[in-house]
This record gives C-alpha cells, sequence and structure tokens, in this order.
C-alpha cells in the first residue's frame, strides 16, 4: 500500500520514496554461492585460493619458491627488480589540496613519519614489496611504540604470504587456528591484480610451474643422454672365445682412462661417435621453455636472449615493454607507501587531515628544457638569471645573463654569370661560353638575364621556386642537362598555367628584343 496523506476529502499526495531508495544504496549486493556454490571454507572464515595451478597440483605458494632455483626465473626476476630499485630518489610530501598550501598539521605528520622511517630499510622492504606479482600479494606488518602521547612506527616488517588469507569480504585474516582478523592500522599489503574473483592476486610464478618442470626434466635426460652418448665408442671386433673378449673388454675400458691398449693382432679396434645424428631437440625443448619464462615475467623475451633473435625495432619494442613492467612496479611501491602513510595519518594526526605522498623523483631533462626555452626565445621572450639558477641547477656566481646571440642567416650562392663561370662545381674552370676577353660582355645577353632576373621572382610562389631554380642551375653540368632539369621540374613547381604564362611572356620578350637589335644593325 502506498505511504501518504490525505489533505483534502478528494486528494491524496503519496510520501516521496526517497528514504527508501537511500537505505538501499546503503546495501551490498549478496551474490554468494553464485560462482562457486557452496564452500565450506567461508565458513571457516577464509576463501580458497583460486589459483587455477595450484588447485590442479595441490601445492602451495611453497612451490612457488622453489621456481625460483631455476636460473631462468631468478633472472627474471633480478632484471625487472633491479630496473625498479635502481630508482633512488623519492620523497614524502605534505598532503595538500590542489591550488592551496600544506597546514600545518599535514606538515607534522609528514615530519613525523619522514622520521619514523629514517632507521629503516626501506630498499629492502621495497625489495619484497616487488614480489607481489610473483607470489600475488605481499604482507607488511606495522610495529608501533607509544612516544609522548601518540603511536611510533618502530619497524615495517615484510611477512610470508603462507601466514594470511582472504575472509568472505576480502578483508586479509591471519591463518592460525582461528583464522583471526586483522586489526586495523596492523597490516599494509602490495596486491598484484587483483579482482572480484581472486583476492589474493594474479601470481607470475605459478604461470612458470609447467615450463620448469619440463624443464628440469629435459635437462635431466639431456644429462644421461650425454653421458652415454656423448662421449666416443671404443668398440672392438675380437676373433677369439669367451676369455678373449673379456680380455679385450678389460683393455679397452683401461683405454678410456689412459688412452693406452694393447690388442692381439686378429682385434679390431674402432671408435665411433654420433655426430650430432640426434638433432638440437633438447636443447630446442629447453630453449622454449625458458622463451615460456620470460614471456610470462617480462612480457618478451627477447631482450634476455642471446643469438639472432630479432631486429632493432622488435628489440626496441621488446624493451618498452619491459619497461612497461617495471613501471607497473614502481605503481605497486607507489600504492603501498602511500596507504601506509594513509594509516599513520590516521592514527596520528586530527580528523580531516590530509595524508602525506609518495612519489618518485624523475631526474631532470635538461636538454629537452633547453629546446623549450630556445623555441620560446624565438618568440622575443627573455629569461633571467634567476630562471636559469632555478631550472638549471646554475649558481649566482656561475652564470651572467648577456644579450641573446642572434643566428645570422647562411648566404645563398646564386650561380656566377661572368663569361667562363661553370654552372657545376664538379668542372670548376670549364665554362660553356666561347672563349673571349672576360672583361667584354655582350649587352643583349645582359639585357636577357635582366629581364629573367625579373620574370623569375615575379613567377616564384609559396614554393620558393626562385630558389629552387638556382639549385637545379648548380647542379646543372650542361645547357642541355640544365634544359632537361628545369623541363622536368618546373611543370611541377609552377603548374600547368604558371609555366604557359612565364614561357609565353619569355619568347615574347625575347622575340621583340631580337627584331628591335636586328633593325639597329641594319
Amino acid at each position: 500500500m502506498t505511504e501518504g496523506i490525505w489533505v483534502s476529502p478528494t486528494e491524496f499526495i503519496s510520501f516521496s520514496g526517497k528514504g527508501n531508495e537511500r537505505s538501499a544504496l546503503l546495501s551490498e549486493l549478496n551474490g554468494s554461492g553464485i560462482l562457486g556454490g557452496f564452500d565450506p571454507y567461508s565458513w571457516l572464515g577464509i576463501l580458497p585460493d583460486p589459483d587455477p595451478v595450484l588447485q590442479k597440483t595441490g601445492d602451495g605458494i611453497k612451490v612457488l619458491r622453489e621456481l625460483t632455483s631455476d636460473d631462468k626465473v631468478l633472472s627474471c626476476i633480478q632484471n625487472r627488480k633491479l630496473g625498479t630499485l635502481r630508482k633512488r630518489d623519492f620523497a614524502f610530501t605534505p598532503g595538500t589540496k590542489k591550488g592551496q598550501e600544506a597546514t600545518p598539521e599535514a606538515v607534522r605528520v609528514c615530519e613525523a613519519l619522514e622520521k619514523d622511517l629514517e632507521n629503516v630499510d626501506l630498499y629492502n622492504i621495497m625489495s619484497q614489496i616487488l614480489d607481489a606479482p610473483y607470489y600475488g600479494t605481499a604482507f607488511a606488518e606495522l610495529i608501533w611504540e607509544p612516544s609522548g602521547g601518540s603511536l611510533r612506527l618502530k619497524e615495517v616488517r615484510p611477512r610470508p604470504a603462507e601466514w594470511f588469507g582472504f575472509d568472505g569480504f576480502h578483508r586479509p585474516v591471519l591463518r592460525n587456528n582461528e583464522y583471526e582478523s586483522i586489526q586495523f592500522g596492523k597490516l599494509v599489503m602490495a596486491r598484484h591484480f587483483h579482482d572480484a574473483v581472486n583476492p589474493y592476486g594474479l601470481r607470475l610464478l605459478s604461470r612458470c610451474l609447467w615450463p620448469v618442470a619440463i624443464k628440469k626434466g629435459g635437462i635431466r635426460f639431456w644429462t644421461i643422454l650425454c653421458e652415454r652418448f656423448g662421449i666416443p665408442w671404443v668398440i672392438g671386433k675380437v676373433n677369439g672365445d669367451k676369455t678373449a673378449r673379456k680380455d679385450a673388454v678389460s683393455q679397452l675400458t683401461a683405454m678410456v682412462q689412459n688412452a693406452v691398449a694393447v690388442v692381439s693382432g686378429d682385434t679390431e679396434v674402432d671408435i665411433h661417435t654420433l655426430d650430432n645424428k640426434g638433432g638440437n631437440i633438447h636443447s630446442d625443448l629447453i630453449r622454449m621453455c625458458d622463451t615460456a619464462i620470460a614471456r610470462v615475467l617480462h612480457g618478451q623475451s627477447i631482450t634476455n636472449e642471446g643469438g639472432k633473435t630479432g631486429t632493432f625495432a622488435e628489440s626496441k619494442t621488446s624493451f618498452e615493454a619491459l619497461g612497461d613492467f617495471r613501471e607497473a612496479d614502481e605503481h605497486l611501491i607507489i600504492t603501498f607507501w602511500q596507504e601506509l602513510a594513509w594509516i599513520y595519518t590516521k592514527i596520528n594526526a586530527p580528523e580531516g587531515t590530509l595524508s602525506p605522498t609518495f612519489k618518485y623523483i624523475d631526474p631532470e631533462d635538461y636538454e629537452s628544457r633547453a629546446k623549450i626555452d630556445e623555441a620560446v626565445s624565438k618568440t622575443g621572450a627573455k629569461f633571467t638569471k634567476v630562471y636559469y639558477v632555478r631550472n638549471y641547477g646554475y649558481k649566482d656566481d656561475e652564470i651572467e645573463v648577456g644579450a641573446p646571440v642572434e643566428e645570422k642567416p647562411a648566404k645563398e650562392e646564386k650561380p656566377s654569370k661572368e663569361p667562363g663561370s661553370d654552372f657545376s662545381t664538379k668542372n670548376e674552370g670549364a665554362g660553356f661560353q666561347e672563349p673571349g676577353d672576360p672583361d667584354q660582355t655582350d649587352p643583349d645577353q645582359v639585357a636577357i638575364d635582366e629581364m629573367l632576373d625579373g620574370l623569375i621572382p615575379e613567377a616564384a610562389d609559396a614554393h620558393e621556386i626562385a630558389k629552387a631554380i638556382s639549385e637545379i642551375i648548380s647542379q646543372a653540368e650542361s645547357f642541355e642537362d640544365l634544359e632537361a632539369r628545369l623541363e622536368q621540374v618546373l611543370p611541377e613547381l609552377m603548374g600547368a598555367e604558371g609555366m604557359e604564362d612565364v614561357l609565353t611572356r619569355a619568347m615574347a620578350a625575347a622575340d621583340l628584343w631580337g627584331r628591335f637589335t636586328a633593325g639597329s644593325e641594319s
């Protein structure tokens, strides 16, 4: 029945349903039993580990730790870890709202946290946090001690993942007899790709279990094969009874030790080798397993494989993939310290105080900044001495700011029009003009050159036709070569209409000048 009130004998107003809607928003969806049906572990307060590999083998995290005895697994883990741990510049900064200064309380909490972490081996803790991708989750216990009315963080102690599980609400519990829940402020976690089904996180080492097992079996069989067939076989042919054969065996066995054998004249000794007739089956199998391990732990296999494994582009792409994995590991560390700082603030600061922020400090890229400054300076901007000191790390007595140096434009060399000059630098001293007095210049030729000097710039457009023509002239080796080059290039530079217009005007001018000079001579 709808709830409401009659405001008159004929009008009824229903109550708003917002109260029920709000109460429904405060509840949670209950999907227990949908995915796995009845789960006896949920009655015990812990969810089973959903890792598909560990479920089929019936093993736990202990078997994953044994995988690190494999050389390929260990080298991949070390390579990925050290790529992240080499970044040593990081810091906690007081929590602030965007565009505002940090409050005194936020500054106090940040300084107190940094002081408590002074005697903590942060490098070792980060190294164990980076185990999360391999075992799913990394756990660390916070050890506190009272100090002046607040709690001081005495130690951050990593704990084995075997100690903990998760309950039906994905909260961590201690795997003791009672599956004890963890009190707030005692535990910090770093989880690798956990989701609604798997709170334990994605374990990369479980995906390496079978490649390592197959690799070990292959190496064991390969070793036996090498022992039996890797050394030469000494075969003796004896013409005699059983006693003679036994003596020959003894002599050949001794030959293996000292390479000396004395046999009778009717005995033949041959040495046979396999000469790699069995192929590289076992080495290929081991190489395939190593490649599978590298792809799981690094996302690729080219950067840690020797030999001909790909092109430069493939190697570059593979290295970038490894860089993405290391960047994701950095995010795990950042998340871990952010959560620790939030817990520290909740315990030691008033409500509403923003927790400190953890971040890596990347080295300054001065080359990129210099390129940006160069582009900005070309717009007319001028930088002060303070700017260089602040952004480039100079000291006050190391730099003086002077007037900007203007770059002089390079002078463009034009082809010489003097008699005896050449159009090509390859044939200096060999001109095309007929031999004559270099001081005497043909006035008709000068007039035509002046006319062309006026026509070519006039026909030039946004494609800098004049510059292109000058380059063509400087590259030509003869008038015939110049004519062929111009016929090929000018239509592309000027277009059909522009080329036709220029040629028409040039031919008309040349015809008129010819008529004029012919009339003057007659």
